[in-house]
This record gives C-alpha cells, sequence and structure tokens, in this order.
C-alpha cells in the first residue's frame, strides 16, 4: 500500500512530492499505543531512496522531498511498482 501510495504521489505532483512522517529512529518506549510500525520502520528508507530525507524533529518527525525536475529515477520507481502490482 505505502509504494502504492508513494508512486500515485510521483505521478500526480508537478513540481515535487513532499512526505512528513514518523522518524525510522522513533521508538514506543513507555507509549500506550497498539500498532505495529516495524514494517515501515524496515523498509521507509528503501522505499523514498530517491527523495532527500531531513530531520525535522531528533527521532521523531522526518520529511522526505522529491523535487520532479532534479530526480529523473521516478520514471524507474513507477514503473518498478507498475509490475509488482501485477504480480
Amino acid at each position: 500500500m505505502r509504494s502504492k501510495i508513494i508512486k500515485s504521489a510521483i505521478e500526480i505532483a508537478t513540481e515535487r512530492v513532499v512526505i512528513l512522517d514518523v522518524s525510522p529512529e522513533y521508538t514506543m518506549e513507555g507509549e500506550t499505543l497498539e500498532i505495529n510500525i516495524d514494517d515501515y520502520i524496515d523498509n521507509c528508507r528503501d522505499d523514498l531512496k530517491m527523495f532527500r530525507e531531513i530531520v525535522l524533529m531528533d527521532g521523531l518527525l522526518n520529511i522526505w522531498v522529491l523535487n520532479k525536475n532534479e530526480y529523473t529515477d521516478h520514471v524507474d520507481y513507477i514503473n518498478k511498482a507498475n509490475v509488482e502490482e501485477k504480480k
């Protein structure tokens, strides 16, 4: 699902895609929320490897930015995502 959202954002955007999300270094120690973010933590950097990562709040929030005019590999990413969807 995450790769579909990223792919759609890249396809729709005319200039850039900006994603604000929890930091991969975030730990839920002492938290009462019962959510599973292990897959996200393990894979988000790979999913967003073409984006520039900016730490907004250390260990809590990061921003990933893709400027479409500076990075042309997003076409390969979309094509790869299309192939994986068909499997």
